[in-house]
């Protein structure tokens, strides 16, 4: 998927989207990056805010 490795090459940091299914997340997990999904307001709680992550932190 084109919008992954856009997300490995560090030139997206976010991704929103409003899909249901997981394919979005699949695909960045298989360019080895670690994603973080924030789906519920307790996800949101314990999430890292971007301000404070690295330009590539979750980069395996």
């Amino acid at each position: 998927m084109a919008a992954a490795q856009l997300v490995a090459d560090g030139q997206v940091r976010l991704v929103l989207t409003r899909n249901f299914d997981q394919l979005i997340e699949r695909a960045i997990e298989a360019a080895r990056v670690r994603v973080q999904v924030i789906s519920t307001s307790a996800a949101l709680e314990g999430s890292v805010p971007l301000v404070h992550a690295a330009a590539n932190p979750n980069r395996r």
